[in-house]
């Protein structure tokens, strides 16, 4: 299998680092993901989010703790999982004058 693809729609997929996907899992998966180095879905629409080189550690977004962005039906959309800044909350600081 190519680490690039995802083994639910065969699509592309970006690479994302181990704290990342453990941080983000819920348990009992967060503690079982020792890869250094996980596969990251991009296709909106697929429900996996997370993978090993392998195919043998799938994590869809049921089992990830807050929604991912750019999957579609999320909400509320995340700019920064870590701070819990939305998109929303972006866009209402821009309307309030922001621009940093």
């Amino acid at each position: 299998m190519d680490e690039r693809n995802c083994p639910g729609c065969g699509g592309p997929a970006g690479r994302v680092r181990r704290v990342t996907v453990k941080s983000l899992l819920l348990e009992p998966w967060a503690a079982g993901a020792e890869e250094p180095e996980y596969n990251l879905c991009l296709d909106e629409a697929c429900p996996v989010v997370y993978f090993n080189d392998e195919g043998t550690e799938v994590y869809e977004q049921s089992r990830i703790k807050v929604p991912v962005a750019y999957k579609r039906g999320a909400e509320p959309k995340y700019v920064c999982y870590c701070s819990k800044v939305t998109e929303a909350r972006v866009r209402e600081a821009i309307a309030k004058g922001a621009w940093t």
